[in-house]
């Protein structure tokens, strides 16, 4: 029997092989005529892929070590009427997909019901899809064309892929409008490696506010550093959303190099504090000495106490008018004994500022 079918197919004309294969569909038979396609792929030419008979012949075909796609063929229309097809419910052959995955992946990514394909593909039909989607979908958002929120497969694929490969600013924006779990590393990748044209205003806005909501404050930071660092003004428009997660001195330092002194909360606390922390930090044990010279008098200073309480105390004293010149006198005090220190070049210069401003 199967002899006899096997010569059949070898020396009938191939048109009317394929044809009894379609309106006679048989499995044994499609994987005969299959070997007779594979020699002559021009036999595929007429296929209807919205025909389940078509459909597992053309994976038969391939099976045999037939070309991929019939000869002449339009693949962009025959790919999509394909995958409409089997969105629609068609049955999907093994071993059709796979192997045709590179050239559908295009047709696929911009296919109007995507989401439902994912759904009705068979497994190894989407491990070999999806990825290449997620690529294109990639692409497509890195050359700045307006891509829409993936559905979950896709998502959780892209940042797999961007995870090993390198984020970018626009596809962690897009990721952001999917429920995909991206974490705070993943934002400070994407500002490590970002340049000022990433910063378009729609996406600063819309990190800013991202990492304002999840309250990142190391996102914060980083935008913040490579903000002051560097000159890349566009990082202040996802500063301004996010700014309450930075420290107060930063906040100072942020008003301070842009202009805004309303940035800074209570800006004569803050400048007390530094100049403070400072204090207590570089010469703990100095203040009576450095207080002296600045034109004080070591009778009003705490005595007894931590050398974080006396700095304080001795930061409020100067500010309230026990030392003429104010705060920026026990500044540029602690700048003579430490000339090379850079906070207190920077803090010195704030304070002078201030004064100019008033």
């Amino acid at each position: 029997m199967v002899a006899g079918m096997k010569y059949l197919v070898t020396h009938l004309s191939g048109n009317y092989v394929v044809n009894e294969v379609i309106n006679t569909p048989d499995s044994q038979l499609i994987q005969l005529a299959a070997q007779r396609t594979a020699l002559e792929p021009h036999l595929l030419q007429t296929m209807d892929v919205g025909q389940a008979a078509w459909r597992e012949l053309w994976a038969a075909h391939i099976a045999a070590g037939g070309d991929y796609w019939p000869p002449k063929i339009n693949r962009e229309i025959l790919g999509s009427r394909l995958l409409k097809a089997l969105v629609a419910g068609g049955d999907e052959p093994s071993g059709l997909i796979a192997p045709l995955a590179r050239d559908l992946a295009g047709i696929a990514f911009n296919h109007t019901d995507r989401v439902k394909l994912w759904g009705v593909l068979r497994a190894d039909s989407c491990a070999a899809l999806l990825p290449l989607v997620a690529d294109d979908l990639i692409r497509t958002c890195n050359a700045g064309q307006i891509v829409s929120s993936p559905e979950p497969q896709l998502a959780q694929e892209v940042l797999k892929r961007t995870r090993s490969t390198g984020f970018s600013l626009k596809i962690f924006v897009v990721l952001l409008s999917s429920n995909v779990l991206l974490d705070e590393q993943d934002l400070i990748r994407c500002i490590s490696s970002s340049t000022r044209t990433d910063w378009q205003p729609d996406i600063a806005a819309t990190v800013g506010k991202a990492v304002s909501g999840r309250k990142w404050e190391k996102a914060t930071k980083k935008i913040y550093d490579r903000f002051m660092s560097e000159s890349m003004p566009e990082l202040l428009l996802a500063l301004s959303d996010c700014q309450a997660l930075l420290s107060r001195w930063q906040r100072v330092r942020l008003a301070f190099k842009t202009g805004n002194t309303s940035l800074a909360p209570s800006l004569e606390e803050s400048l007390v504090n530094r100049v403070a922390e400072l204090g207590a930090d570089i010469a703990p044990y100095e203040l009576d000495d450095i207080w002296e010279r600045a034109g004080g008098k070591r009778k009003d200073l705490n005595t007894g106490s931590t050398p974080a309480s006396r700095w304080q105390a001795a930061s409020n004293l100067a500010k309230s008018g026990k030392l003429n010149g104010g705060l920026l006198a026990i500044v540029n005090e602690l700048e003579n004994t430490h000339p090379h220190n850079p906070d207190l070049k920077e803090l010195a210069h704030i304070i002078s500022a201030e004064h100019h401003h008033r």
